[in-house]
C-alpha cells in the first residue's frame, strides 16, 4: 500500500511539473510536449522568423482581432497571401530549405482573426 502511494504521488508531481513547464515556457504553449519531442527526435529546426517575431508575441494573437491589430502586435510577416474568397494568411515563419520548422502563422476572414495556427512542422 505505501508503494502505491508513493507511485501515485511521484505520478502526481511529475504531472504538475509538466503543466507547470507548459504554462511557463512560450514554446511549449505554442508547440505543445509533441512539438518538443519531435525537434529532439529529429534533431533539426530549420525556423525562419519574421523580423521582430517573438513567442510571446505571438501568444498575444487572439481570435476576432483585425489584421491592423496583429501588424502592431507582431509587425510585418514573411508572407501574406489572399485568395478570392476573403480570406488573408500571414506566415510569420518558414523553413528556407523545405524541413522541419515551427510553424506560426495567422488566417483572417473579413478582416478578423478566424484561426492561429502554430506547431512543430515535419516535412
Amino acid at each position: 500500500m505505501k508503494k502505491l502511494k508513493v507511485t501515485l504521488l511521484s505520478i502526481l508531481v511529475i504531472f504538475l511539473t509538466l503543466i507547470s513547464l507548459k504554462q511557463l515556457n512560450p514554446v511549449l504553449k505554442l508547440d505543445g510536449f509533441s512539438g518538443i519531442i519531435y525537434r529532439v527526435l529529429f534533431n533539426t529546426d530549420d525556423s525562419k522568423y519574421s523580423k521582430g517575431y517573438s513567442h510571446s508575441k505571438f501568444l498575444k494573437i487572439k481570435n476576432g482581432m483585425s489584421v491592423r491589430q496583429v501588424y502592431d502586435i507582431l509587425g510585418e510577416p514573411i508572407r501574406a497571401d489572399k485568395d478570392d474568397l476573403e480570406y488573408y494568411f500571414l506566415w510569420y515563419s518558414m523553413s528556407p530549405n523545405s524541413t522541419h520548422y515551427r510553424r506560426r502563422n495567422i488566417i483572417f476572414e473579413k478582416n478578423r482573426v478566424i484561426k492561429i495556427h502554430s506547431e512543430y512542422h515535419i516535412d
